[in-house]
């Protein structure tokens, strides 16, 4: 059984080593699933030495940087992933990828309610949303859609439901008619 983590180990805005600390506690409640961390930084090395100092190196998976080419079956490999996020300038302006991949994959993403997260995770019905920063609410979360199988389910069809609407193709046709109609106003042929 695994978690995942995809992203780049980068402390200043990836916070991955509160999933370390909350992954300490997770460890110990469940003791068949592995935490697989799929990503490379500069900070891979103090997370590495946070692992073993937590005593669950044993339990942790540092893959380091993967060709995109890789990210889908890394990820299919988890029952849940995890996007730890503080409550920052940074966070609310991003919408990670990772979300995304996860949901197309029926992967339940674990996050912080930060940003537009919430409207990703179709408020909380993609995903389960957490307090941002709260190493008890990722491990509360966690252990929820680990040991409630039914729960990982409805949330899995959901999220690959949800997840169409952000569907590459979608988005280009979408955007294809938005820039059109924007040409014809400013042609004045509206």
């Amino acid at each position: 059984r695994v978690v995942a983590y995809l992203g780049t180990l980068a402390l200043h805005n990836h916070p991955v080593d509160l999933l370390l600390a909350a992954w300490n506690e997770v460890a110990r409640a469940i003791p068949d699933v592995d935490l697989l961390i799929i990503g490379g930084g500069e900070d891979l090395p103090l997370l590495r030495d946070q692992a073993h100092r937590l005593g669950i190196e044993n339990r942790v998976y540092f893959v380091g940087h993967i060709d995109q080419c890789w990210v889908p079956p890394y990820l299919a490999l988890a029952e849940v992933s995890v996007d730890p996020v503080y409550d920052n300038v940074v966070a609310r302006a991003r919408s990670p990828l990772k979300i995304f991949e996860s949901m197309a994959l029926g992967v339940p993403v674990v996050t912080a309610d930060v940003g537009d997260r919430a409207a990703l995770l179709d408020n909380g019905r993609a995903g389960t949303l957490v307090a941002p920063g709260s190493v008890a609410a990722l491990v509360t979360a966690m252990l929820g859609i680990l040991r409630e199988p039914m729960q990982q389910e409805i949330i899995k069809i959901n999220a690959r439901s949800f997840a169409q609407q952000y569907d590459w193709n979608k988005l280009s046709t979408m955007w294809e008619t938005v820039y059109q109609r924007n040409d014809r106003a400013m042609m004045g042929l509206s």
